[in-house]
C-alpha cells in the first residue's frame, strides 16, 4: 500500500477501491480487471467443469424416489400440474412437470429431484463465476500463478457453496431451493457484468434480464428476489460514486436491520453491551484499514474494548450457571467505560468544531471525528432498547431516515431507477402493494420524463414492464385451479383468491413485515445453538468441520468477506450486505418460534415443527463464496511471505498456497453422509405402510405434511391405493379444502357453500374447542360410518381423535399403522391376526436398520412409529400368554427397526417374566439402545426369580456404581436386602446414595430411622407393607 501520513487512511480510488499492493504482492487493478480481455476459455471450460462435478456429486447421492416434508407435494404437484401450498411455486411446478416426462430415471418421482441436481449446479457455476470476477480486480497479473490462484479461488468457493450441507440436501430432492439458488446467483452475476458496462445500451439489456429473472424467480421462492435490491444498487447509483457513497447506504441498511432488532425486543431484553459490541466491532475494521493507526484512534480502541467487559461476564455467568458478582462488577465497569467514551466523544466534538477552521487536510479531520461519530452510533443504538417499540416507529424512522440519505445522495442517484426499484421491491410486502407501486411508478416516471426532468424515463418503465412480465408467471394458478386438479391448495380461481394465495393469508392474519415486531422467540434462541432453529447450530456445521474445529473455515471466510469490502467498497460491500440480509436480515424477518412465547392470537407456544436450515440457504452458499475468497487471499499472502526468500522457498511457498485450495475436501468427505440419499426408501415405504395397511376403499384421517405429501404422491405419481381417500384434519379447518373434499374426493357432506364459508370454530361450556375439523370427521363419520372402512393415521394425535366431543379412542382397533374406526369397546383394541399379517408380510423398512442411510430427527421420530406398532401388538400377544409369538414379532421389527429402544426393553421383560436369564445377558450383550439401567435391573430380578440373589445384588452394586443417580436400581436393591433383613447392607446402599444426592430428604430420613435402630417390624409399618 501506498505511504500515507499516520493520520490518514490510504485514498480510494474513483471506483472505491483502495490502491497499493495487495496481498500477495499484486497490484490492485482497474474496474475493466472484472472481466479480462475478450473471452476466457480456460475460465468458460472450468466453469463447465465446475456444473460437471457438482452435477456429478448430486447425481450420486440423490433421492431414488419420494422424500418426507413438501417433496412429495411438490412431486405430485409436478405430474398432474396442480397447485401445492401457498404461495404455489408456478415455475418451479412448470420446470417439475417438464423434468417428471423426460427419461431420466425409472421413478417418476427421481426425474423430479433431478430439477434440484441441475439447478443447483448451475449455481455452483454462477458462484464460481461469481467469485472468479471478484478475485479478477486483483489477481490480475500475467503470471501463471496468478491465474491459478483466481480459478481455483472461484473453484473453492464455488464448491464449498455447492457441498454445503443444507445446499447439498435442497439438491438431491425435490424442493425449490436449488432452483431459488441458480436463479439468485444468476442475478447477482449479472449485477457483476452490468457494473462493466454501467449506464450503457448493454449495460440496460442486462438490468433488464436481472429483473426479470428476479422477479420470476419469485415464481419459484421469494428468496430468488433478494438478489435484486443489492445488485440494483449498481443500477441506482451513479458510475462516478465515490466510496463513501456506498458505506453510506451500507450503514443504513445495517442500521434498518438494527431498528427491527431494537424495537422488537422487549425491554431489558438485550442488554447494552450488545449494541456496543457492535459497533465497536465495526469500528476495530475502520481502525485496522489506517496504515499507521492515529493515536487518538487507540484511545478509542481501549474505550470500546473496556466498555465492552460486560461480554467476558457472560462467559463466566454461563460457566458458573449464574451471574455472580464477578459478572456484576464487570457490568458496572463496563458501563462506567462506555460513559467515558461518550465523555471522549463529547471532547472530540468540541475539540474538533474549535479546530475546523484550522485544519486544511480534510482526510486527517475526517479521522479526527471518526470515532466520535462511531461512539454517538453506539449512544443512539443503546437508547433505542429503551424508548420506541412496535412497526409503527419503525414505519416513521425507516421514512426520517430514508428522506435523509435520499438529500445526502442526491447528487449520486439515478432517481428513475430508484423510482422503479422501489416499487418492484413492494413485491417482498404484498401483492396489492407491489401492483399499486407499480402502476403509481409508471405515472410518476411518465410525468417526470414527459417533463423532461428525468432523462432515463423510458427505461425506467421499460423496466417496471419486465417485471410485470416476470410476475405473469403467477397466472398459472387461476388458469389452472379452474380445471381443478387432484391438489389444488387453496383453489386460487379468482383474483382475489390468487392475491389472498400469494400473500399466504392461509398462514398469518398479518404481513411477515409486520409480524416481526411481534417476537416468537428468544434472541439466543433465533440466532444461537437453539433446535430447530438457531442460525448458529446449522451456521457451523455446513462445510464439514463439526466441533470447535468449524471455526477456522467461518475465520477464512470472514477474513475473504473483509478483504473483498476493503479493497473494492463497491463490490465488496454488495456481497456481504447480501450475506447480511439473508442471514441476520432472516433471522429478524422469519421470527422462528422456540417453544418459550406465548401467541398473543392462541395464548399457547409453539416449536417449530422440523429444522429451518433451509430459509438459510443463501447465506450459507454465500459465505461458501467468502471462504473461497478467504483462500485465496490467505495464498497470496503466502506466496507475498515468501517473496524476498529465495527461490527454493518461493517455490515452496507457491506450492503450499496452492495446497490450500483442496480444502472443499473437507466439506465434501464431511457431508458426504449426511447428504447421501441415494439409498433412502424411507419416506416412500412410509407412505405405503399407512395405504396398505387399510382396507379397500377406506377414508383415512390424517394431520401433518409427512403423513398426507407422501400418500399425495404415491396416489397422483406411482397410482397407488387410490381407492383410499386421504382426508387431511389440519386443511380440514379451511373452507376451501372442506369444498374439496365434496367436489374432488367425492364425499357427501352436509352444507351447502355457503355454509361452509360460515363454519366457525365454537368454544364449549368446559373451555374446550370444537374446531372446524371436528365438524368435518363427524359429519364424515356420521354419512360413511359402517359404509366404508374408516381410520386414523398412528400420527393423529389424540386431541384430534374426536367423535362429537367426545375422544373416540374407545372405538379404535389397531390395524397395521392405522386405526380403524368401530363401535365402542372401551379401549383401543388391536386387530392382532391382521396386525401379524402385515407386519411378517407386507410391512416394507428397505433402510431404516442400514446405518449407511442417514436418518435426521424427522425421520428417526416418523420410523419411531413403527415400533410403537409393533410393541401394540407384540404386548397384547403377551398378554394373552403368546409369549413366543410376541417374542417373535418384537424381534423382527427390532431387526428392522434397531434405533427403537422400547423394543429391546419389551424382549428384556419378556425374558425376566420366563425367567431367562442367559438371554437376558446375551441381549445386553448385544443392545445399543434402549434404558440400559431399566434392562440391567430387569436382568437382577430374573436372577431373584431363578433364586441367585448375590448376582441379583452384584448387578445392582453395578448399575448404581456407573449412574448414581439412578433410583429404581437402589429400590430395588433396598427391597431384596430388606427381604434378607440385612439392616447394615441397607445402610450401606442409602449412605452410598446419599453421598451423590444430598436432597434425597425421603431416604435420608429412611437412613435416620435405621441408624436409630428401628426394627423390622417398623420399617414393614412405615413403608405400608
Amino acid at each position: 500500500m501506498a505511504k500515507s501520513d499516520k493520520s490518514k487512511q490510504a485514498a480510494p480510488a474513483a471506483d472505491g477501491a483502495v490502491p497499493g499492493t495487495a496481498p500477495g504482492g499484486l497490484a490492485v487493478a482497474p474496474p475493466e480487471a472484472l472481466d479480462g480481455c475478450g473471452f476466457d476459455r480456460t475460465n468458460a471450460f472450468a466453469a463447465a467443469g465446475i456444473v460437471l462435478v457438482a452435477f456429478a456429486m448430486y447425481a450420486r447421492t440423490v433421492a431414488p424416489t419420494l422424500s418426507f416434508w413438501d417433496c412429495g407435494e411438490f412431486i405430485a404437484v409436478s405430474s398432474i400440474l396442480g397447485i401445492p401450498h401457498p404461495p404455489g411455486s408456478p415455475l418451479y411446478v412448470l420446470l417439475g412437470r417438464l423434468f417428471s416426462i423426460l427419461p431420466t430415471a425409472a421413478d417418476p418421482a427421481m426425474r423430479v429431484n433431478l430439477l434440484s441436481g441441475v439447478s443447483s449446479a448451475f449455481a455452483a457455476m454462477f458462484a464460481y463465476l461469481i467469485v472468479v470476477r471478484l478475485l479478477r480486480a486483483w489477481f490480475s497479473g500475467p503470471a501463471v500463478i496468478d491465474r491459478l490462484t483466481v480459478y481455483l479461488g472461484g473453484a473453492a468457493g464455488a464448491l464449498f457453496a455447492a457441498f454445503g450441507l443444507t445446499n447439498w440436501n435442497n439438491a438431491v430432492e425435490a424442493e425449490v431451493y436449488g432452483l431459488t439458488m441458480a436463479l439468485m446467483l444468476c442475478v447477482f452475476w449479472l449485477g457483476l457484468r452490468y457494473r462493466q458496462h454501467q449506464e450503457t445500451p448493454a449495460g440496460d439489456r442486462i438490468m433488464f434480464l436481472a429483473v426479470f429473472l428476479s422477479v420470476l424467480g419469485v415464481g419459484v421462492h421469494l428468496m430468488a428476489f433478494v438478489a435484486l435490491p443489492i445488485v440494483a444498487l449498481f443500477f441506482i447509483l451513479k458510475k462516478e460514486s465515490p466510496a463513501w457513497v456506498w458505506f453510506t447506504v451500507a450503514a443504513f441498511l445495517l442500521l434498518e436491520m438494527y431498528l427491527i432488532f431494537a424495537l422488537s425486543s422487549r425491554p431489558g431484553e438485550v442488554p447494552y453491551w450488545v449494541p456496543v459490541t457492535i459497533v465497536g466491532a465495526f469500528y476495530y475494521l475502520y481502525m485496522f484499514s489506517f496504515e499507521r493507526i492515529p493515536r487518538v484512534h487507540v484511545w478509542f480502541a481501549v474505550g470500546f474494548l473496556a466498555a465492552m467487559i460486560p461480554l467476558a461476564g457472560e462467559v463466566i455467568a454461563r460457566i458458573a450457571g449464574s451471574e455472580g458478582a464477578a459478572g456484576r462488577v464487570l457490568t458496572g465497569a463496563g458501563m462506567a467505560a462506555f460513559a467515558a467514551l461518550a465523555a471522549g466523544a463529547a471532547y472530540i466534538g468540541w475539540s474538533y468544531s474549535n479546530k475546523r477552521g484550522r485544519m486544511k487536510d480534510r482526510e486527517a479531520a475526517r479521522a479526527y471525528l471518526a470515532p466520535a461519530g462511531f461512539v454517538a452510533a453506539a449512544v443512539v443504538m443503546v437508547a433505542l432498547l429503551f424508548m420506541f417499540k412496535g412497526y409503527k416507529p419503525f414505519l416513521l424512522a425507516t421514512v426520517i431516515l430514508g428522506a435523509l440519505l435520499l438529500v445526502l445522495l442526491r447528487r449520486y442517484l439515478r432517481w428513475e431507477f430508484l423510482i422503479a426499484i422501489v416499487a418492484i421491491g413492494t413485491i417482498i410486502v404484498e401483492v396489492k402493494p407491489f401492483l399499486l407501486a407499480v402502476g403509481l411508478a409508471a405515472v410518476v416516471l411518465a410525468l417526470l420524463g414527459l417533463a423532461r426532468m428525468l432523462p432515463g424515463w423510458k427505461s425506467a418503465l421499460l423496466m417496471l414492464a419486465v417485471a410485470l412480465v416476470g410476475f405473469s408467471i403467477n397466472a398459472y394458478m387461476p388458469v389452472r385451479a379452474a380445471r381443478e386438479p387432484a391438489i389444488n391448495e387453496n383453489n386460487p380461481q379468482t383474483i382475489a383468491q390468487t392475491i389472498d394465495f400469494l400473500d399466504r393469508k392461509q398462514y398469518q392474519r398479518i404481513s411477515m413485515v409486520e409480524r416481526m415486531f411481534v417476537r416468537r422467540g428468544s434472541w439466543e434462541n433465533q440466532f444461537g445453538n437453539y433446535q430447530r432453529m438457531g442460525f448458529w447450530r446449522f451456521f457451523h456445521e455446513q462445510y464439514g468441520l463439526r466441533g470447535p474445529e468449524s471455526v477456522l473455515l467461518i475465520l477464512v471466510g470472514l477474513f475473504g468477506a473483509w478483504e473483498v469490502v476493503r479493497r473494492r467498497p463497491s463490490l465488496g460491500l454488495a456481497l456481504v450486505l447480501l450475506l447480511l440480509i439473508t442471514s441476520v436480515g432472516l433471522v429478524l424477518y422469519m421470527n422462528f418460534a422456540d417453544g418459550t412465547r406465548q401467541s398473543p392470537v392462541t395464548g399457547q407456544d409453539y416449536l417449530e415443527v422440523r429444522d429451518r436450515d433451509y430459509f438459510f440457504t443463501t447465506a450459507f452458499v454465500l459465505f461458501g463464496m467468502s471462504i473461497g475468497l478467504g483462500l485465496a487471499f490467505l495464498a497470496g499472502a503466502l506466496r507475498d511471505l515468501a517473496r524476498r526468500a529465495g527461490s527454493g522457498v518461493r517455490a515452496a511457498a507457491a506450492a503450499a498456497s496452492l495446497l490450500l485450495f483442496a480444502a472443499p475436501a473437507i466439506a465434501l468427505a464431511g457431508n458426504y453422509h449426511y447428504a447421501d440419499r441415494s439409498e433412502n426408501f424411507i419416506p416412500y415405504d412410509y407412505g405405503m405402510n399407512l395405504l396398505d395397511s387399510a382396507r379397500p376403499d377406506a377414508i383415512l384421517f390424517t394431520h401433518g405434511d409427512n403423513d398426507t405429501f407422501p400418500l399425495w404422491c404415491l396416489q397422483e405419481t406411482f397410482g397407488q391405493r387410490r381407492d383410499v381417500t386421504v382426508v387431511n384434519l389440519s386443511l380440514a379447518n379451511t373452507d376451501w379444502y372442506i369444498r374439496q373434499i365434496r367436489s374432488t374426493l367425492g364425499l357427501e357432506l352436509p352444507w351447502t357453500d355457503e355454509q361452509i364459508g360460515r363454519l366457525a370454530s365454537q368454544r364449549r361450556p368446559d373451555g374446550t374447542w370444537y374446531r372446524v375439523q371436528d365438524m368435518v370427521v363427524d359429519a364424515l363419520m356420521g354419512r360413511y360410518y359402517g359404509r366404508r372402512p374408516m381410520y386414523f393415521s398412528v400420527t393423529v394425535g389424540s386431541g384430534a381423535r374426536t367423535f362429537r366431543g367426545e375422544p373416540i379412542d374407545p372405538r379404535l382397533t389397531m390395524e397395521g399403522l392405522l386405526y380403524r374406526i368401530e363401535e365402542p369397546h372401551g379401549r383401543i383394541n388391536v386387530d392382532v391376526e391382521g396386525s401379524i399379517d402385515f407386519f411378517m408380510n407386507r410391512f416394507r423398512a428397505r433402510g431404516v436398520n442400514d446405518p449407511a442411510v442417514y436418518q435426521d430427527d424427522a425421520t428417526l421420530r416418523l420410523t419411531a412409529n413403527y415400533g410403537n406398532a409393533f410393541l401394540m401388538v407384540a404386548d397384547t400377544l403377551r398378554k394373552a400368554g403368546r409369549l413366543a409369538e410376541a417374542e417373535k414379532l418384537v424381534a423382527h421389527g427390532w431387526a428392522l427397526v434397531p434405533h427403537n429402544g422400547d423394543m429391546p426393553e419389551f424382549l428384556a421383560t419378556v425374558y425376566t417374566e420366563q425367567v431367562r436369564v442367559g438371554d437376558l445377558e446375551a441381549l445386553l450383550d448385544t443392545v445399543r439402545v434402549g434404558d440400559r439401567d431399566w434392562m440391567q435391573t430387569l436382568l437382577a430380578r430374573a436372577c431373584v426369580l431363578a433364586g441367585d440373589t448375590a448376582k441379583a445384588e452384584a448387578t445392582l452394586e453395578s448399575i448404581l456404581r456407573a449412574n448414581t443417580t439412578y433410583r429404581t436400581a437402589l429400590e430395588e436393591l433396598l427391597r431384596l436386602r430388606f427381604a434378607r433383613r440385612d439392616l447394615e447392607g441397607m445402610k450401606a446402599a442409602l449412605r452410598l446414595w446419599l453421598e451423590f444426592n444430598p436432597d434425597d430428604s425421603q431416604l435420608a430420613a429412611a437412613l435416620r430411622q435405621l441408624d436409630a435402630g428401628a426394627s423390622f417390624d417398623e420399617l414393614l409399618k412405615d413403608s405400608g407393607r
